[in-house]
């Protein structure tokens, strides 16, 4: 897995398989594809971080800052490791918790940036949840959702307009504005 674009190009980042879902390098394209106008001095959060590497392609891409929460012990090894490679240390901060309670009392943001795990053999529903409660985005801010393909789109979702769903593979990408 690597970054793909701007300042950390062509880096090279740890990711065990065992303990996360790393996003393809053909996602995280499309992905900033979608976000190119969003993410220049942005403040980001990196939900459910893992390896870091959509954070980190966003502070590569000139994102201001970067907050990762991730609360898998050996995820948050790796992620510090990638932060460490990439040299963005300084633009990063990393908070050992769980996602949805963090965003409670998180500061907002114009960016959050969310691959939860997925909802399958009686994992809880994360996504789900993201989209019930309110996240902490400036008005107007972007919320980048991953989840699975199979996975319909809510008819209704209470803070938010859905701007584009795209499916590559066993991946879907929504992009949601909170309104």
């Amino acid at each position: 897995m690597r970054i793909i674009a701007g300042s950390c190009r062509g880096l090279k980042l740890k990711a065990p398989a065992e303990i996360t879902r790393p996003t393809s390098d053909r996602v995280r394209e499309a992905i900033f594809s979608m976000l190119q106008f969003v993410v220049e001095d942005a403040v980001v959060l990196d939900l459910f971080a893992g390896t870091g590497a959509l954070g980190i392609e966003a502070l590569s891409r000139g994102a201001r800052k970067c907050t990762f929460v991730e609360n898998h012990h050996r995820a948050l090894k790796i992620l510090r490791d990638n932060l460490a490679l990439a040299k963005v240390s300084d633009r990063a901060k990393i908070v050992s918790s769980d996602a949805l309670k963090y965003c409670q009392s998180a500061p907002p943001v114009d960016l959050i940036l969310a691959d939860p795990p997925y909802y399958r053999d009686g994992a809880p529903d994360w996504a789900g949840q993201l989209l019930r409660q309110a996240l902490p985005l400036k008005s107007g801010g972007f919320l980048l959702l991953e989840v699975e393909a199979e996975r319909s789109t809510p008819d209704q979702i209470e803070h938010f307009n859905l701007i584009k769903r795209k499916n590559y593979g066993s991946t879907s990408i929504l992009l949601l504005e909170k309104k």
